[in-house]
């Protein structure tokens, strides 16, 4: 059964765009360092993406995407790799992460790639590339999340249903 969230629920969630990128990656053939990274999903374009997160290694594919969790990680990436990546917060009013489990995976997800695809354009006026991570500080808008949230609540993270059922 797919998960909804309350409409006054999501009109309390802070929401803001930190990034996004359309791109080749910046090192190639190395794992890098352990990072902090925010809520994201980048797609693969080109190459091929391994995470390392939480004690698990994810592979994915040209064509697949990866949606991560707030949290420490690390990354390698094949030669060439080109990401469509979006970077986010999303948090309740505490200011703790709207997801906390059901994240770190990759999928295939056409939808929201053309959705992210759509919203880089929007952002960089019409640009296919850009070489540089830009912040774009924007609200984030159900265009965008609605794709998101429509592949992400069937995860069944427990955080979600509680926080949900105790605002609603």
């Amino acid at each position: 059964m797919t998960k909804t969230i309350p409409a006054d629920t999501w009109r309390s969630l802070h929401r803001e765009w930190l990034w996004v990128y359309r791109g080749p990656v910046p090192k190639c053939g190395v794992w890098s360092a352990e990072i902090s990274v925010p809520h994201g999903v980048f797609f693969v374009e080109h190459g091929e993406v391994r995470i390392r997160a939480n004690g698990e290694e994810v592979i994915v594919p040209r064509g697949g995407a990866y949606f991560s969790a707030v949290g420490l990680r690390q990354h390698w990436f094949a030669q060439n790799t080109l990401l469509l990546s979006v970077g986010f917060r999303c948090t309740w009013p505490d200011g703790t992460p709207l997801y906390r489990t059901g994240l770190n995976l990759g999928a295939k997800q056409p939808k929201l790639r053309h959705a992210t695809l759509e919203l880089f354009r929007r952002v960089h006026r019409g640009k296919n590339l850009l070489a540089t991570v830009k912040p774009s500080h924007l609200v984030l808008k159900r265009s965008w999340t609605g794709p998101l949230m429509k592949r992400l609540l069937p995860r069944g993270s427990p955080f979600i249903s509680n926080r949900c059922n105790s605002l609603a």
